[in-house]
């Protein structure tokens, strides 16, 4: 698994920029950013998009009750690339899943849905 160590605050530089057809997506990013001193490190994960499609083909038919599904899935059709940049927050029960291009030059997506793991679940099968 490759990964890559970004600032927070250039993370938050392209949430600020992102206009996605859901506006709550990027305030709610915003705010999970927010939570995390802005000098901080990332870390974000290098992830398959041919992976990533059919994950969330799969979700948006089973209609998981997550936010920004569909949005993504649409985004990842249409990117050219193979792989992207992903990041996750875990913010008072919640988590928010950040993807991004592999020069990290943009949003491609958010999805956001409840955090199984303060249940005790230790599982993001609905994200």
């Amino acid at each position: 698994m490759t990964t890559r160590r970004v600032s927070t605050r250039s993370v938050l530089t392209l949430i600020d920029e992102w206009q996605p057809e859901n506006i709550t997506l990027a305030a709610t990013a915003a705010l999970a950013l927010g939570s995390i001193d802005p000098l901080e490190m990332l870390q974000l994960v290098l992830t398959d998009v041919p992976t990533l499609v059919r994950t969330y083909r799969r979700r948006v038919k089973t209609d998981a009750n997550v936010l920004g599904d569909r949005e993504l899935l649409s985004r990842l059709e249409e990117y050219a690339g193979r792989q992207v940049l992903a990041a996750a927050i875990s913010v008072g029960g919640t988590m928010v899943y950040m993807w991004f291009d592999e020069e990290m030059t943009k949003v491609l997506g958010c999805v956001i849905g409840r955090d199984h793991r303060s249940q005790g679940e230790a599982r993001t099968s609905d994200l």
